[in-house]
């Protein structure tokens, strides 16, 4: 069970997806990470700027929390450390 310690060592950490291996993210490490006790997954959409956030409760993750990629995100298993989300391209350009 090497893949389940090195999956403990690297506990609550995202996920960038990419076309060839959005499928195996959501399915595969989801469920790998959940019976490896990872308290909450992160999957990065950077194409969309979205986040899910999936939480372990009860030994299980639930549904995802879903959101922009806007501002800051807090990590819920690290207190006091928040992501701040690069603006997009699109975004600046209009700001000005």
């Amino acid at each position: 069970m090497r893949a389940i310690r090195a999956i403990r060592a690297i506990r609550d950490r995202p996920q960038v997806l990419s076309p060839r291996t959005a499928a195996g993210d959501h399915r595969e490490k989801r469920d790998a990470y959940e019976r490896a006790g990872v308290r909450e997954y992160w999957l990065v959409h950077p194409t969309d700027r979205t986040l899910m956030v999936y939480r372990l409760v009860d030994g299980a993750y639930g549904r995802p929390e879903v959101q922009a990629l806007i501002a800051e995100t807090a990590v819920a298993t690290i207190d006091g450390l928040c992501i701040i989300w690069p603006v997009a391209p699109a975004e600046s350009a209009g700001a000005g």
